[in-house]
């Protein structure tokens, strides 16, 4: 029978293991750098056709972005699990659909909101 010294060094031995492997499981969530992306773009919910009509955009306020995704903030969860993202400026926008991978919440400035993260699922012509 092992020693009560050996039981916990095991014991240890294992809790490292799972900690390295729950980062490293972390670190493959999300396989490109995110860069600040600090400024309003353009989502609607996609329906089945995936074509939203133009008024069911709505203005947000981006976080972050990646080759992978972005981040908005919003006052409510989404109601859908899938977005028309309208990226750029008007001379030249970008349409393309991404998925909602999570919801969480966070304070700003007007008070407590969601962070919502998007993985990007391709791109749709304009």
């Amino acid at each position: 029978m092992p020693t009560t010294l050996q039981c916990d060094v095991d014991f240890y031995n294992m809790v490292y293991e799972v900690l390295r492997s729950s980062r490293a499981d972390d670190d493959c969530r999300r396989t490109q750098d995110r860069q600040t992306f600090a400024c309003r773009q353009w989502i609607a919910p996609l329906p089945a056709d995936g074509v939203p009509a133009a008024s069911a955009f709505q203005e947000v306020e981006c976080r972050d972005i990646s080759t992978g995704g972005f981040s908005y903030v919003s006052a409510a969860v989404p109601s859908c699990e899938k977005l028309s993202v309208r990226l750029g400026k008007a001379e030249g926008w970008v349409f393309l659909t991404a998925g909602v991978v999570h919801c969480r919440p966070c304070d700003t400035d007007d008070g407590p909101a969601f962070l919502i993260g998007c993985k990007f699922l391709g791109r749709v012509g304009s």
